[in-house]
């Protein structure tokens, strides 16, 4: 009688452990009250050591990049306690597999069947990706569920921490960086028709230069003060500041940027000897997409665009403002871009054409004389890229536009929406 009122409590001291922390027994989260269970890392991986080259990128572009190295460590800081709970088993497994594999369980829509035909044969590769989600979804291997059963569930009934975990996997754990060449090449058309490209160390995981230019006249500036890179000579020293618009006021473009930029060069005297600037538009050649209207999920993308004003005494001048681009189901584009102290401009063009249709409108009162059109509707250019994760579905476009009267006011524009 007494062994049977010992086991019976024993019985419901189980159920009860099993039942906290909101979960149910099908997928347990938490002490057992007799073995601890891991949990999730307390600290973001934002604020630990391995993100600090990350950062370092963002503070010039917002662009994603992350190397193959910072793709693992992102995956290590995950495995939390992964050695504490399951000792000698899965060290051999290679990194940039659990991360594909926990971005493949990032999908919201997949059955129990799906998940099981994924990891047929690699149940240790489904624990560890399982563990990178949730390290609490390390009791669904314990035998007393199916795992990929297991996973729904918790899945279907934690909505906001799969969301937010989901989101967090796909901003870390994929592999993409700029090369000198090749697709993934991060390349920035100007108005000088100079390109911009970066340069990225693999090994440290950070933009490492900027080449302006192409070929054998391309200038090479390395990674000097934040955004602003430096070539140094004995006989000069020349300077490119990289101001993406983008990052300054978070319009959120991933695989693109545009911005403004400026050069200078000093002589051996400290004397400005030659200097520049101009706007730029641009991203990764990978992600870019080929226009056709049965690619955009949406008809409206907002953002930012700056004007670089040039009069005719070359005294330009930098306007900013908010931006907006529709694409219609005939492929008929229009760009709206109001910028302050300066015009509303609107552009209309057609999807995969350069030439663009341009009307200003605005107080002229308001805008200095030296930067004011002498007409109301000129014709210029518009080239917009578009870009997106999978070749697919257009999410983000930046832009350059050029429009001028003869022997008058030139403008160059850059935009970015999302």
């Amino acid at each position: 009688m007494k062994r049977t009122l010992v086991a019976t409590i024993s019985v419901l001291m189980l159920l009860t452990a099993c039942a906290t922390d909101n979960s149910s027994p099908t997928y347990p989260m938490g002490s057992d009250g007799y073995v601890p269970r891991p949990v999730n890392p307390a600290t973001g991986f934002e604020n630990t050591d391995d993100y600090v080259a990350i950062r370092d990128n963002q503070n010039i572009t917002p662009m994603y990049m992350r190397s193959e190295n910072q793709v693992a460590d992102y995956i290590d800081y995950r495995l939390n306690e992964w050695d504490s709970f399951n000792p000698d088993f899965g060290d051999d497994v290679n990194r940039g597999d659990i991360a594909a594999a926990a971005l493949f369980l990032t999908n919201p829509d997949l059955t129990a069947k799906d998940i099981n035909n994924y990891f047929n044969g690699k149940e240790q590769l489904f624990h560890m990706a399982m563990y990178v989600i949730d390290n609490r979804l390390d009791r669904c291997f314990d035998g007393g569920t199916t795992p990929a059963a297991c996973f729904i569930d918790w899945r279907d009934d934690k909505t906001d921490d799969f969301n937010a975990i989901a989101t967090e996997i796909k901003n870390n754990a994929v592999v993409l960086y700029p090369t000198e060449s090749g697709e993934n090449q991060a390349i920035f058309k100007t108005d000088s028709d100079k390109l911009l490209t970066f340069i990225f160390d693999n090994d440290s995981g950070r933009i490492s230069g900027i080449k302006f230019g192409a070929g054998d006249n391309a200038t090479q500036y390395s990674t000097g003060d934040g955004h602003v890179f430096e070539q140094i000579t004995d006989d000069a020293i020349k300077t490119l500041q990289y101001d993406s618009v983008s990052r300054a006021d978070g319009v959120g473009l991933t695989y693109s940027d545009f911005g403004h930029y400026y050069t200078q060069t000093l002589n051996q005297n400290s004397e400005i000897s030659d200097m520049g600037s101009g706007v730029f538009a641009g991203g990764y050649a990978s992600k870019q997409i080929t226009p056709d209207v049965a690619k955009f999920n949406k008809t409206a993308f907002s953002g930012k665009a700056v004007a670089k004003v040039t009069p005719t005494d070359n005294q330009s001048h930098n306007f900013y403002g908010n931006a907006t681009l529709y694409v219609d189901t005939n492929g008929d584009t229009n760009l709206t871009a109001d910028f302050a102290d300066w015009y509303t401009v609107v552009a209309e063009s057609t999807l995969g054409s350069s030439g663009a249709q341009f009307t200003f409108t605005g107080n002229d009162q308001n805008i200095d004389e030296k930067y004011r059109f002498n007409n109301d509707t000129l014709s210029g250019t518009m080239n917009i890229e578009y870009y997106g994760p999978d070749g697919t579905t257009v999410t983000e476009a930046v832009g350059l536009i050029n429009v001028a009267e003869q022997n008058g006011l030139r403008a160059d524009m850059a935009f970015g929406v999302k």
